[in-house]
């Protein structure tokens, strides 16, 4: 299959290696985003799953757990509506429910790795980290 990328230059592209990259991505992005937490994990019951779960401690000692759908690119407002929505469903089929009073539902994207470009000390690993060309 042959398209065209942002450019207007031609790309030959399997579409089942197209399919396993970003499924790959998708899977190395919930990682990075449970990583942030050292609670977190992803949450199976049945034909549920969670994507990322975890608490949050207020400072007046009430707990609030922390549900959230983790996507793999930027989505718009309504797809983040729709995904939102369909996590509460699935939490009220979970155990979870009678277990956790105080709910807070969350749909992570892309546009986390855009915030944490623009934190300092990120910026300053990151150019630490990337490679330099040397000069023959």
């Amino acid at each position: 299959m042959v398209s065209e990328d942002k450019n207007g230059d031609a790309q030959d592209h399997e579409p089942a290696k197209d399919i396993e990259c970003h499924d790959h991505a998708s899977t190395v992005f919930e990682d990075y985003c449970r990583h942030q937490y050292s609670d977190a994990s992803r949450y199976w019951e049945g034909d549920l799953e969670f994507d990322l779960v975890r608490s949050e401690q207020h400072e007046s000692g009430k707990q609030t757990l922390i549900v959230a759908e983790v996507k793999w690119r930027s989505i718009s407002a309504a797809e983040r509506q729709e995904a939102k929505k369909r996590l509460e469903e699935a939490f009220q089929r979970s155990a979870l429910r009678n277990r956790y009073p105080d709910v807070t539902f969350k749909v992570l994207d892309a546009s986390v790795l855009k915030a944490m470009r623009r934190e300092p000390l990120v910026r300053q690993v990151i150019a630490k980290s990337a490679p330099t060309r040397s000069s023959r």
